[in-house]
């Protein structure tokens, strides 16, 4: 038994910083997260358009006009920065599933614990996992980290978009607390975790 990584969790979330190797869409739209577009399609799929910045970030939940449970920022950001990525598909549903879970998350971060929703979260990190060692499988490990540290699908920037308010970041936070002081059993890395399936979205194996 161990303490679940909240540690890389939260050295994330303070860190908040910008990544600069993200790509950004030609399309037209309103400009929103980290200066990507809204409102056009990407690799097939129509994204909702960009809502405004203030009625947007008055709520802790935002606002999601195609009732998937993710914040339309948060999706457009997903979907235009994982363009041109060889595994941008599994790499957006992994993401697609934490934005998810973090929405509900922040609802009653207080009872994370009890009513057990820490266990969507670990799913989705667990899904990251999943998607690495699938992928990675025959590769060494110098090449296998490379690749992980590339293609980190909760990297800074994805957690300063998801936690973009003060509420939504205080709620991050009572999460955070409300898990300190349990222990938690090691998890197996299986597909299970992912609220889809992953495996026909890997292209390939290294």
């Amino acid at each position: 038994m161990h303490i679940v990584k909240l540690s890389t969790v939260l050295i994330l979330l303070l860190v908040l910083t910008s990544c600069s190797d993200n790509k950004t869409s030609s399309s037209s739209g309103s400009t929103g997260a980290s200066g990507y577009q809204g409102g056009e399609t990407v690799d097939g799929y129509t994204l909702p358009p960009m809502p405004p910045k203030t009625q947007n970030d008055e709520t802790l939940l935002g606002i999601d006009t195609n009732s998937n449970g993710i914040r339309d920022d948060v999706e457009i950001y997903i979907y235009n920065r994982f363009q041109g990525y060889t595994n941008s598909k599994v790499e957006r549903e992994i993401a697609m599933q934490y934005a998810k879970t973090a929405n509900e998350m922040i609802t009653s971060p207080e009872t994370a614990y009890e009513d057990k929703k820490y266990e969507l979260l670990f799913k989705a990190i667990d899904c990251e996992w999943y998607y690495y060692d699938t992928y990675l499988a025959n590769v060494s490990y110098e090449e296998g980290l490379k690749y992980r540290i590339e293609h980190r699908i909760f990297n800074p920037e994805f957690k300063d978009v998801v936690y973009n308010t003060k509420d939504r970041l205080k709620a991050f936070f009572r999460y955070n607390k409300s898990m300190s002081g349990h222990v938690f059993k090691d998890r197996p890395i299986i597909k299970g975790s992912c609220n889809f399936d992953p495996d026909p979205l890997i292209e390939g194996i290294l």
